[in-house]
């Protein structure tokens, strides 16, 4: 998906800067020759609709960037989560199989108080459950 946004930022920049190109050969071109009224009309008219669209193909660019970055910056987040949630889920597994404190910090990179809280839930869920077993 990231790669679909860049090909189309690049392409919509060559687009601005060949268009900017022409513009700058058209004003040349204007520039070297006398004009007569109403062809100087016309090609004015011409330049401000190619202004116009220049600047509605650079708005379109910076808005598609932006999407971008915020894309990256969820995907990011995303990636986070999910590598956040895998070490949560080891945790519990081993905390289940009975792995010790140090051992569980030391496997899942965990600080001493997440791993004392989940050695703590895992204590009081195995404690309802023998109540209840009762």
């Amino acid at each position: 998906m990231n790669a679909l946004l860049v090909i189309t930022s690049i392409i919509f920049f060559l687009a601005m800067v060949n268009l900017h190109l022409w513009h700058r050969r058209k004003i040349n071109s204007l520039m070297t020759r006398p004009l007569q009224q109403p062809e100087s009309y016309r090609m004015s008219n011409d330049l401000a609709a190619l202004n116009a669209g220049s600047i509605g193909l650079g708005e379109r660019l910076l808005k598609i960037e932006r999407n971008q970055k915020l894309m990256a910056q969820r995907l990011e987040q995303l990636e986070l989560h999910a590598n956040g949630s895998n070490s949560y889920s080891q945790a519990i597994n081993l905390v289940k199989q009975g792995i010790n404190k140090q051992d569980l910090m030391a496997t899942c990179e965990l600080s001493e108080g997440e791993a004392g809280l989940l050695m703590m839930m895992h204590k009081k869920k195995k404690q309802r459950k023998s109540q209840f077993s009762h």
